[in-house]
This record gives C-alpha cells, structure tokens and sequence, in this order.
C-alpha cells in the first residue's frame, strides 16, 4: 500500500471496498426513519484547487447524484456548506448512511485513513485524484 498523499492511494483503496452501488440501491429504496445517505465528492475549482466534501444525497436520477454540501469547504473556491451540488455516479468516491445510534455503514475510504499510517518515505504534499 502507497502513500495516502500519492497518486491513486485512495482510488487504490475504494477498488477494494465497492459496495456495487448497493449504498445507492439502499437508498433507492428507502433508508429506516432518521437514517441518512451521504456520498463523499471530489470539488475542482477554476484555480484546480481539490477538496473532498460530503454529500447529503437527496436524489439519484439516471445517473446522477444530488444534493448539499454537507460540510464546511476550506480550500476549493465557489463552493459553501449547504451549496446543492451534483455529480455523476461514475465519479462518486465513497458514501455512508449514517444511522440515528451514531453508528455508520459504509465509510471506508475514511475508516481506512483513520488507522492508516504512512510509510516514513512518503515525502509529497500533494493529494491525487
């Protein structure tokens, strides 16, 4: 496994783990009371600044996944907590369903990061696509 910072790692990761849209065929058919379906997104500004944000789903339609920015965006230009924003399913980069219990599905990109520890020879502070 690479660097975290390198390009591809956490493409590298998400290969392992895809739910084989079964998060988006969940949420398709109705997530239980105060559940919620968040999907991770990757934000491009005109300057190429890149930032990850979560995704309050509230639509999946031919394709193409809805909803707002569900978390405060400090790096990319043009964008803001609460922004409705879409993307294509193609580009979806992680989801999760938030369970009222404070409890997760999902998420695996992000639990794979929270006990990830790089090796001492990742030296770049870049972050690839």
């Amino acid at each position: 496994m690479g660097c975290w910072k390198c390009p591809g790692f956490v493409l590298e990761v998400w290969h392992g783990h895809q739910p084989s849209h079964s998060a988006g065929w969940a949420y398709l058919a109705g997530l239980p009371p105060r559940h919620t379906f968040f999907v991770t997104a990757l934000l491009v500004d005109e300057q190429s600044r890149r930032e990850q944000v979560f995704i309050a789903v509230d639509g999946i339609r031919q394709g193409i996944i809805s909803g707002k920015i569900w978390n405060r965006v400090d790096v990319v230009h043009g964008y803001q907590l609460g922004d409705y924003y879409s993307f294509p399913e193609s580009d979806l980069r992680d989801w999760l369903i938030a369970k009222p219990d404070g409890t997760e599905e999902g998420n695996f990109v992000g639990k794979f990061l929270d006990g990830y520890e790089p090796p001492r020879t990742c030296i770049t502070n870049t972050v690839g696509d």
